[in-house]
């Protein structure tokens, strides 16, 4: 079986972009930035409009702190863009213990009130994420082995 080749559009030292196969895959591993998201959000419009089915992974590292508010309005306004343009979007946040938990459960109230049209799951790890992704979007089995190559970077 050969590799699906993944590319990164966008990389600091504080998060990577990528696209594997048909899932666009953003890891934030420390600090948010309102410029990091508007290329995100950049990346995504052209991201969607390409043929396919298409899904979306966002990792958020434990130790990566929580976005400015206009980096959170940047994000919004890219989901909102995005909505109904891909099949599932998992969200994956890392912390562990009770504040993991807190935070996962914020984000699963959060995402309840936007109403998503499409599939949007929080989870601990990504490989629970990629696992509940292939349902949609193919492709998705190498995903955690993908996404401890952009770590390393």
């Amino acid at each position: 079986m050969t590799a699906t080749p993944m590319e990164i559009k966008a990389r600091d030292a504080d998060h990577v972009i990528a696209v594997r196969g048909a899932t666009l895959i953003q890891l934030w591993t420390h600090e948010t930035r309102l410029a990091a998201t508007q290329e995100l959000r950049r990346l995504v419009r052209s991201f969607v409009t390409t043929p396919g089915k298409r899904g979306m992974i966002v990792v958020v590292a434990a130790r990566a702190s929580a976005p400015s508010a206009a980096a959170r309005a940047e994000i919004a306004a890219m989901m909102g863009e995005s909505e109904g343009k891909l099949l599932c979007t998992a969200f994956v946040q890392e912390a562990e213990g009770f504040q993991g938990a807190m935070i996962r459960s914020v984000i699963t109230g959060l995402a309840l009130l936007q109403r998503h049209t499409i599939p949007y799951k929080v989870f601990p790890t990504v490989p629970e994420a990629a696992r509940w992704m292939g349902q949609w979007v193919e492709e998705t089995d190498q995903l955690a082995v993908a996404i401890e190559e952009l770590r390393r970077l």
